[in-house]
Formats: structure tokens, sequence, C-alpha cells
């Protein structure tokens, strides 16, 4: 009876934390972006792409398994996003000229923070940019068009694949693929098992 009491008590915790993570959609007007909410308490801490994203490397590989199932779903959504496009670290200097592309959309987005929550401070390195690149035709992809949908195609087809085997001895979404994220460091690489934060990407403090 002890045994079961403990098990019951344990588990609950977890129980409570997974469904007090979740996605949203915060439109402003015509636009919108996503973020990642976790309770706090009364409070409840926002999470989006960047340094502040550390917390949500953290979570439980269950937890996170099933959000970026749940961000998936928001690759159907076009609406066009609030930020324009720029790098997603400061820390991180990429040595490729500058993105011709200005705007991208909730697709984009939703395929970032996947980024960030397979990748862990590996996506500064892997999409240091929310745009996509062709590298056969050369151009820049940022939104509706017939790559975008065949990227959102293979990520579909990884996250089935991730599901299966979890985070051990996986690749990064786009492997060894004719579309790359715009600057991206990243070539041919598996992780044997799921990447630490590394602490120089965390935010620097207020001086």
């Amino acid at each position: 009876m002890k045994v079961i009491l403990v098990v019951i008590i344990l588990l609950q915790p977890l129980i409570f934390f997974g469904q007090d993570v979740f996605i949203k959609k915060v439109i402003n007007e015509d636009k919108a972006h996503l973020v990642i909410g976790m309770k706090n308490g009364d409070s409840t801490d926002w999470y989006f792409t960047g340094c502040s994203f550390k917390s949500i490397t953290l979570l439980p590989d269950t937890i996170k398994m099933r959000l970026i199932g749940e961000l998936l779903d928001y690759t159907s959504d076009t609406i066009m996003c609030n930020n324009s496009i720029y790098n997603l670290s400061g820390r991180y200097t990429v040595i490729r000229e500058q993105p011709l592309s200005r705007q991208y959309n909730l697709q984009v987005d939703a395929l970032v923070l996947i980024n960030y929550i397979a990748l862990s401070s590996k996506a500064f390195y892997y999409s240091p940019y929310p745009l996509l690149y062709d590298k056969e035709t050369g151009k820049e992809i940022c939104c509706n068009n017939e790559g975008l949908i065949t990227v959102i195609a293979i990520y579909k087809k990884w996250y089935l694949e991730l599901k299966q085997k979890g985070f051990n001895d996986y690749c990064y979404p786009l492997c060894d693929k004719r579309y790359e994220w715009f600057a991206s460091k990243f070539k041919q690489q598996k992780f044997k098992d799921y990447p630490q934060w590394n602490n120089f990407f965390d935010c620097k403090e207020i001086e």
C-alpha cells in the first residue's frame, strides 16, 4: 500500500507539469507569432526562440515530443509573423551575406521553435535565421511556396521517426536534403543523445 501511494505522489507532479506547458498563437491585427507557455504558480512564463529558451530544453523528453507534434499542427497556418527576419542570436555572427527576405510566416515560426526543442542551443548554428534556403536554385524560402511545403513534409516524416526512437542517435530534420536553413553551419550530423544547452548562449545580464 505504501509503495502504491509513493508512486501516485511521484506521478502527480509530472502529470500536472505536462499539462501546464502549452503553445499559444498570439495575434496582433493581421499578424501573429507563436510562444510556449509554462505555468509557474499563479503566473505564466513565456518562451520564444532566443537565449531565454533554455528552460524548455530542460523539460522531460515526453513533453518535448508532444510540443513538437503540436507545433507541426501550426505548419498549415500561413499568417505572417510580427517579427522581421533577423539573426536569432547576437552571440553567433554568420559569415554569409545578409538575407534579402524581410518577413516570414507562422509556418516558418513553428519550424524554428521545433528546432530549438529538438536541438537545444545547437539550433543557433542550425537555424540562425527564420529563413530557409534552396541549395539547388540558390533562392531564399520564406513563405507560401512549394519549397516550404516540401520542407514541412520532411519535418513531419522526421518527427514520426523521432517518436519511434526518441532523442537517441537522431539527425537534424533537413539532414542531407536539398533545403537548409539560411546561413546554417550544419552539414551532416547525428546526435547520440539530446544535446545539452551550451551556457555560452545564456541571456546576457542587464548592466
